[in-house]
C-alpha cells in the first residue's frame, strides 16, 4: 500500500503543472528562472523521467538534476523520492543530493531540516553548504548564525562552506568568511581557503596574506598557500621562493616546490637546476633529485655525476659515496672506469675508498 501511495503521489506531482516556487530568501525574487536555467539546462521534463526510482549506477550529476527538479515542486516530494530507495547506501546518497539541491534554493529551510535528522546531520549540513554557495551572502550569514547557536552544526556547515566556495572559485569570499568567525575556527578555515586559492591563483593568494594582521595566522596561511601552490605549479613556486629573502619562508617554499616538482617532472627540474647558481639552493635541488628519483629517471652513472656537482663539500662527499656504491653494485666495471677517467678523479678517489670495490 505504501508503494502504491508513493507511486500515486509521484505521478500526481509529475504530471501536474509546476507549482510556483517560494521566493528567494536572499533577494526576494522568485526562483523559477534559477531552476529552469541551472537545474534542467533548458531540457523539458518529458525528456527525462525525473520521478523514476533511482539506481546506484546513476551518476551524481544525473541524480542532482533530478533532485533539483523535484525540489522545485516540493521538498517533501524530493525527500520521499530519496527515502523510497531500498538500498541504504543509495538512500543516504540521495538524501545528500536532495540536501544540496535544497541548499541551492532555500538553505535556511534545508539547514533546519538537516539539524532535525537523527543521523548523518554533519554530512547533510555539508551537502546543504555545497548548494548554498549559489547564494553566498545568505550562506555566510547562515554559517555565522549556526556557529552562534550550535557549534557542532556550525562547524560542519562552515567547513563544507569554505571548501565549496573554493571549489566554486569564490576564494576571497571564503577568506572573508573565515575572518568573520570565532577565533577557534579562523586558522583552520583561513588555511583551507587560501590553499584552494593558491591552487588556482597563487599570486592573488599571496597578496591576500597582507590582509592578515595576526602574525601566527599569517604564518599558518603562508604555509597553506605554499602547499596549495606546490601541488599545482611547483615550477612557478620555485621561482617565487628564490625571490624571497633568506629565512624560514624561503626555505619552506623552495623545499615544497622541489618535493612536488621532482615527482611530477624530474627532467624539467634537472633542466632548471642548470640555471641555478651553485650554492645552497642548487644543493637542495640536487639532493631532491638524488633522493626522490629511481634508476629509470636517473641512472647510476648520471646520479654520480650530479652528486659530484654539489657545492657543499661534506654533502658532495656523502652523496657521491652513496651513488657510487649503488653504481658499483649494478655495473662495477663502468663505475671504476669513471673513477679513473673522471675530471673530478681526486674527489672520486677520496669517496670511493669506502665502497669496498677493487679496481679491475
Amino acid at each position: 500500500m505504501l508503494a502504491l501511495a508513493l507511486a500515486v503521489l509521484l505521478a500526481w506531482c509529475f504530471f501536474r503543472p509546476p507549482a510556483t516556487p517560494p521566493p528567494d530568501r536572499q533577494t526576494g525574487a522568485g526562483n523559477s528562472a534559477l531552476l529552469s536555467n541551472r537545474a534542467l539546462d533548458g531540457s523539458a521534463p518529458d525528456e527525462f523521467n525525473f520521478g523514476a526510482e533511482a539506481k546506484a549506477s546513476d551518476s551524481d550529476e544525473e541524480l542532482l538534476q533530478r533532485a533539483r527538479f523535484l525540489i522545485q515542486r516540493s521538498p517533501h516530494l524530493a525527500l520521499a523520492w530519496a527515502q523510497a530507495a531500498r538500498n541504504p547506501a543509495l538512500r543516504a546518497r540521495l538524501l545528500r543530493v536532495v540536501a544540496r539541491a535544497w541548499g541551492e534554493v532555500d538553505p535556511v529551510a534545508a539547514v533546519a531540516w538537516a539539524r532535525r535528522q537523527p543521523v548523518n546531520r554533519s554530512t547533510l549540513l555539508a551537502a546543504v553548504a555545497a548548494g548554498a554557495v549559489r547564494q553566498p551572502d545568505l550562506a555566510l550569514a547562515l554559517g555565522r548564525q549556526l556557529l552562534a547557536q550550535d557549534a557542532v552544526a556550525g562547524q560542519a556547515f562552515g567547513t563544507a562552506l569554505v571548501d565549496a566556495l573554493g571549489a566554486d572559485g569564490q576564494f576571497s569570499t571564503a577568506v572573508a568568511f573565515a575572518a568573520s568567525v570565532p577565533a577557534d575556527f579562523q586558522e583552520d578555515w583561513t588555511t583551507a581557503a587560501v590553499r584552494h586559492w593558491a591552487q588556482n591563483q597563487p599570486a592573488d593568494a599571496v597578496a591576500a596574506l597582507d590582509n592578515l594582521a595576526d602574525p601566527d595566522l599569517r604564518a599558518a596561511a603562508f604555509r597553506a598557500v605554499v602547499q596549495g601552490w606546490s601541488s599545482a605549479q611547483p615550477s612557478s613556486l620555485a621561482a617565487f621562493a628564490l625571490s624571497l629573502p633568506p629565512g624560514d619562508e624561503r626555505s619552506y617554499a623552495l623545499d615544497q616546490s622541489l618535493y612536488h616538482w621532482v615527482r611530477q617532472d624530474p627532467v624539467q627540474l634537472a633542466n632548471w637546476l642548470y640555471q641555478v647558481p651553485f650554492g645552497p639552493d642548487y644543493d637542495d635541488g640536487v639532493q631532491f633529485l638524488l633522493n626522490e628519483t629511481d634508476q629509470t629517471n636517473l641512472p647510476p652513472a648520471l646520479a654520480v655525476q650530479w652528486a659530484g656537482t654539489i657545492s657543499d663539500q661534506n654533502l658532495r662527499q656523502n652523496y657521491f659515496q652513496r651513488e657510487f656504491d649503488h653504481w658499483v653494485q649494478t655495473d662495477p666495471s663502468a663505475a671504476h672506469h669513471y673513477l679513473q677517467s673522471s675530471p673530478n678523479s681526486a674527489t672520486a678517489a677520496d669517496n670511493s675508498a669506502a665502497s669496498g670495490a677493487s679496481t679491475p
